[in-house]
């Protein structure tokens, strides 16, 4: 399996003027959008790229949460074979479960136990950087989706105190003690400053700072 992953959305709302060209679109739609390389937090390390390398516990990053994604994916054969998934900015509706389809147990493939398995889960997907170097942490624990979500509370409490900026954060981990599988450890993200995404913000951050709320604010129209 690749950590190259392309996407293929099924959004509930029409992208909004100006924020995604038609050109855009319509590429996402054909050849999907690419996420390039994913990072992952792994019972405990935060690996990246294909060789799963491990990332240094002194590497920061500045995280996009105009690229925060979440839906679902499913799987056939231990690989990803779809999504459903929007951005929260463009306030993406994820779906019930139950719109899905696939409800028929009998039908879905069973692990190594023997014991079946929903080929749907939920699914995050946030886009960062080291430097020059674009990742992208995806998860489907529940620990993955709720550190993304409190990242994002963070980031919206803070924000218009960081006009145009982004949080930069620091990658680390947490502990809680499971009924049945005793101690867990999940993601933390450390937020220990912030930056602008990249140089147009930098050079121009009024023109960012309408931008977002031109996002923020825009009206939705549910097919």
């Amino acid at each position: 399996m690749t950590n190259e992953l392309s996407i293929q959305t099924r959004n509930t709302t029409l992208a909004m003027p100006g924020n995604v060209s038609p050109w855009r679109e319509a590429a996402n739609e054909e050849i999907g959008a690419s996420f390039g390389i994913l990072l992952k937090f792994v019972k405990g390390d935060w690996l990246v790229g294909e060789e799963q390398e491990e990332v240094a516990p002194t590497t920061s990053f500045v995280v996009n949460l105009h690229e925060y994604w979440r839906g679902w994916i499913k799987w056939i054969d231990q690989q990803p074979a779809g999504h459903v998934i929007g951005r929260v900015v463009d306030r993406f509706r994820v779906p019930t479960r139950e719109e899905l389809g696939d409800l028929d147990q009998t039908r879905w493939e069973a692990d190594g136990n023997g014991v079946k398995r929903d080929p749907w889960q939920r699914v995050v997907y946030l886009v960062m950087r080291d430097g020059d170097n674009v990742v992208t942490f995806t998860s489907t624990s529940d620990g993955g989706r709720k550190a993304v979500a409190s990242l994002a509370d963070r980031y919206d409490r803070l924000r218009h105190k960081h006009k145009a900026q982004m949080p930069v954060v620091a990658l680390q981990s947490e502990a809680y003690q499971h009924r049945d599988y005793g101690k867990v450890l999940k993601p933390k993200f450390l937020v220990v400053g912030w930056d602008y995404w990249d140089e147009d913000a930098k050079n121009d951050p009024d023109g960012t700072l309408q931008q977002q709320h031109a996002a923020e604010m825009s009206d939705t129209i549910p097919f």
